[in-house]
């Protein structure tokens, strides 16, 4: 059942998981629970299989299959050295005591599994996180850092959908809370400082201009957010603080000194973001929780560069923030120095929205990414859309030009172009028994709510498959 699961999700993954770090690699992959609806109909498809007289066929080929690849090669962490961890703040996590344990004001949990190489790495980091937190003391030894077998906590395992391991989940008293940085949470000083600012202030105070312009003014390539208010109460205070708390991977501050705010041209109370260029750009919606989203978009889009080059040390930036849809321009070098005003100027009308990446073909970083998106160096620029959620691509089949290039940005932003799939023509005909899927018809097809579609897939050149379609002819007839 692996082998056409592993088909179905490598591609969609891959722009991602060779590229960034581990920690992103699992909301990347946020198609899977998808993809186990279309393993299930596979299953159907092979279990009826097994019943049939085919079932005694020689099933010996696959053991040339090699779909796993590197994933079973598991390298530095094969084992945490074999030393005794001291796990005595780590508190053991079973179906008996979850739902006592989730009721504390910040839980995080991890599910692991005794094999698992990552998770044998994960857990000295874990221990050794869980006990500085404890010795911290108020307000952040009041965090709970625990561990759930799934391998022997099977239901809870199941009710939380893993795919993979570890599995890290946080709960703010006793509701399951979704961070994006959570599942990125790999070494025991990144534990840490995510829950002091979860269980502390999640802004720093600034209280001088001298502290404002040491720490905050640098060019250090890095947007931070800040807030001014003439005292820190009220609504939009609090819209701010919600704010902050919402996006950890963001540096926060707030002043309530009047020379401070001036040097930032913020009034109070205000919300601005410190630009990597050191200037400030000043949000001027509703300041209220009701309009968290509007503030996040905000951030997000003065934070970063509107148009970023890949790099590796872009990674983070690229793919850290809360905008999940990009556009990506594939060229030369020249090229992309030649139009860089222009791209910068196209990448305006979508900001916050859409975030434009340039793809150097001059550079090693664009040959894999330029292979995700089925790419070869050309002349000109050739562009591509990309959603991380749905892993959906959409392709560019115009002529450049800035317009065309706003107008595509603008459809990405609105969800008005369709995605581009990598599909055969429908037949002319589709009458028969059995209803041949494509690429362009399988939504169309197999996700109709108004019908039940049992789902074969297979490779023309597979044995087995040949096998099987006279079975599953006479099965579609009945």
């Amino acid at each position: 059942l692996l082998p056409p699961r592993r088909v179905q999700t490598n591609h969609s993954a891959t722009y991602c998981l060779n590229f960034i770090p581990r920690k992103y690699s699992t909301n990347t992959l946020a198609s899977t629970r998808e993809m186990r609806t279309y393993s299930f109909v596979t299953l159907i498809a092979l279990l009826l299989a097994v019943v049939s007289p085919i079932a005694s066929q020689d099933y010996g080929d696959y053991g040339d299959y090699d779909g796993y690849g590197d994933y079973g090669d598991y390298g530095d962490y094969g084992g945490g050295g074999g030393e005794e961890v001291d796990e005595k703040d780590v508190v053991v996590v079973t179906s008996e005591n979850y739902e006592e344990v989730i009721q504390n004001p910040i839980v995080l949990l991890e599910f692991y599994a005794p094999w698992c190489g990552h998770c044998q790495a994960l857990k000295p980091e874990y221990a050794a996180a869980a006990t500085a937190l404890k010795e911290a003391g108020p307000p952040y030894d009041a965090v709970v850092l625990g561990k759930v077998d799934a391998t022997e906590q099977e239901e809870l395992a199941e009710a939380h959908h893993l795919e993979g391991y570890p599995s890290m989940f946080l709960y703010l008293d006793g509701v399951l809370t979704e961070y994006d940085e959570v599942s990125s949470l790999r070494s025991g000083d990144d534990i840490v400082n995510f829950m002091r600012r979860l269980a502390g202030p999640p802004a720093a105070d600034v209280d001088s201009v001298e502290a404002l312009k040491a720490d905050w003014l640098k060019a250090d390539g890095t947007g931070k957010g800040f807030g001014c208010f003439k005292s820190f109460e009220g609504a939009e205070f609090e819209a701010f603080q919600a704010l902050a708390k919402s996006m950890m991977s963001v540096s926060f501050g707030q002043s309530n000194n009047a020379d401070v705010c001036s040097e930032l041209g913020l009034a109070m109370p205000a919300v601005g973001v410190i630009k990597p260029d050191g200037a400030v750009a000043v949000y001027d919606g509703e300041l209220s929780v009701e309009k968290k989203e509007d503030l996040r978009s905000f951030v997000d889009g003065e934070r970063i560069p509107l148009v970023i080059p890949f790099t590796e040390d872009n990674v983070e930036m690229i793919f850290g923030t809360n905008i999940k849809k990009q556009l990506l321009i594939f060229a030369d070098g020249d090229w992309l120095e030649e139009h860089a005003e222009e791209l910068i100027s196209a990448a305006s009308e979508t900001k916050g929205k859409v975030m434009h990446v340039t793809v150097n073909f001059d550079t090693e970083e664009a040959s894999q990414v330029a292979e995700f998106f089925g790419l070869e160096p050309d002349t000109g620029a050739q562009v591509m859309g990309w959603e991380m959620e749905t892993q959906h691509k959409f392709k560019f089949d115009t002529e450049y030009s800035k317009d065309n290039l706003v107008a595509f940005g603008k459809g990405l932003a609105t969800d008005s172009i369709a995605a581009y799939f990598k599909s055969e023509e429908p037949p002319a005909e589709n009458d028969k028994p059995v209803t041949v899927v494509v690429g362009k018809t399988f939504k169309e097809i197999c996700m109709d709510p108004t019908k039940d579609v049992v789902l074969e897939i297979y490779a023309p050149w597979c044995g087995h498959c040949k096998a099987l379609a006279p079975t599953w002819k006479k099965f579609a007839a009945r």
